[in-house]
């Protein structure tokens, strides 16, 4: 099993992370000599690491491996740290690059195209995920608020959001009559 999860995620680990499981393994074993007997690289791979950009997929196995072997569940939880970090950086530039469309556009059902989605990948996800960046997506649902008020578009979400803290709500788009205010209508349930 170690070395099925070694090969699956070992792409996944950049350079400073290799360095970082490296380093706990050298916390235990003292002496470089003795890590990489352990891991299985000569010592030099270790030494060239602060020439390269980038180090070999079959190192990163390796030192993964035994990351995992001598460290399971703070290795695994390591990794899950690594992953969910990375999974919110993806999810923050998504939230963002279709923020920055519906914020370009003077189209109302343009607009609403872009809302929908930028509604339906904020729904799509856990709000649990979705924590570490909810004072971003607070921010640019307000920025899209004011573009609705622009655009004369209404965006009714279903529940309110509270400070700290997004719901998971559903979202409602109306169009409101030419000069009429349009915004986020707020309904909460108690």
């Amino acid at each position: 099993m170690v070395e099925y999860i070694a090969e699956r995620y070992s792409e996944f680990l950049t350079k400073g992370d290799v360095v970082e499981l490296y380093k706990r393994l050298e916390d235990v074993y003292g002496t470089v000599k003795d890590v990489c007997k352990v891991i299985g690289i000569e010592r030099k791979t270790v030494y060239n690491w602060k020439k390269v950009k980038e180090i070999r997929h079959e190192t990163k196995v390796k030192v993964l491996s035994a990351a995992l072997e001598f460290f399971t569940k703070e290795t695994l939880e390591f990794l899950a740290d690594k992953g969910l970090k990375r999974t919110l950086e993806v999810l923050s530039l998504l939230l963002q690059h279709i923020y920055e469309k519906a914020m370009e556009t003077d189209e109302k059902m343009e607009f609403k195209k872009f809302f929908d989605e930028f509604k339906r990948i904020f729904e799509k996800y856990d709000k649990s995920l979705l924590d570490p960046i909810r004072y971003e997506i607070s921010e640019l649902l307000e920025l899209l608020e004011h573009r609705a008020n622009e655009l004369g578009v209404s965006i009714v979400p279903e529940m309110v959001a509270v400070p700290l803290h997004i719901p998971r709500g559903k979202f409602e788009i109306k169009e409101y009559p030419e000069g009429t205010m349009g915004g986020i209508s707020t309904a909460a349930t108690v």
